[in-house]
């Protein structure tokens, strides 16, 4: 077996593990309620960062989302939310 196919192979395994583990964890987000308007803002990011085929898409219903999450974010007076990727304190889902 070639080296490309091993190293391919191993890339597979590892995508198809991400892929379940961000299964796992999108189902606890979405099977806890938000406790604030910040958790809201939260469950629209993720919604945009994991749903939208591209960061710009003005296909429905992308636009409407970004624009409630910037209406909800502003009302909540919320500069930011953490950037995709980072690690956040959160409580246990179960708790």
């Amino acid at each position: 077996m070639s080296q490309a196919l091993v190293g391919y192979t191993a890339a597979k395994r590892e995508e198809e593990a991400a892929a379940k583990e961000e299964q796992k964890l999108a189902a606890g987000l979405w099977g806890a309620p938000a406790q604030s308007n910040p958790g809201v803002c939260a469950k629209l990011a993720v919604m945009l960062e994991t749903g939208q085929s591209c960061e710009d898409c003005s296909e429905f219903p992308w636009p409407q989302l970004r624009v409630a999450l910037s209406d909800l974010m502003r009302l909540g007076d919320i500069a930011d939310l953490p950037a995709p990727g980072v690690a956040v304190s959160t409580p246990d889902i179960g708790d």
